[in-house]
């Protein structure tokens, strides 16, 4: 599991499954450095057992919806875990735990998607700069990554992306399109 920014505090002493998720025993204390900046200690509570939940923060809500507003993805936390995480805003900062997978496939969550992915851009094929760290890749530093194949199993990451596919492990098969009005076909 990835844990981001997160630092695992322990289990919470009582912790209940199959309600609904949410952060609990929430306190906040200077950093430890003196910076002026705070440590964000939280227990994640209710949900599914051993699930992964998301938590994002943003500092300022911003026009009519939360998709709006810029939020930062922390790290991933179980349910009755406990966390911290350092070097947070000392103004209000909000705090949210998304943790349902979106049916598109990608991975992510529906919360990571709307609150993060839906802000990034996309390389020109239309997969989301969102997928690309999620695999380990930076469209950033990568020039023309979409149209690479770092496994060598035959399929661009940009059809990696729509395929469901991991473009980090050759899945030891090759996927062969064929367009109806091509010239060419499966061979």
């Amino acid at each position: 599991m990835m844990a981001g920014m997160l630092t695992p505090a322990g289990q919470a002493s009582v912790c209940t499954n199959g309600t609904d998720v949410y952060l609990a025993n929430i306190s906040t204390t200077p950093d430890a450095n003196e910076d002026g900046n705070m440590t964000f200690t939280f227990t994640i509570v209710g949900g599914v057992e051993s699930m992964a939940y998301d938590v994002f923060s943003t500092t300022n809500f911003v026009g009519s919806s939360m998709n709006d507003s810029v939020w930062t993805w922390l790290g991933k936390g179980t349910n009755c875990g406990a966390y911290y995480i350092t070097n947070q805003a000392k103004a209000q900062t909000f705090y949210l735990l998304g943790g349902t997978l979106a049916a598109d496939g990608s991975g992510l969550t529906i919360a990571y998607e709307r609150l993060i992915s839906s802000s990034l851009t996309s390389d020109p094929y239309g997969t989301p700069t969102a997928w690309y760290l999620l695999q380990g890749l930076n469209p950033q530093t990568i020039s023309g990554i979409g149209s690479l194949d770092p496994d060598l199993d035959g399929i661009l990451n940009n059809q990696e992306y729509l395929y469901g596919t991991n473009p980090q492990i050759s899945e030891g098969f090759g996927i062969w399109v064929s367009e109806p009005s091509a010239t060419c076909g499966i061979p």
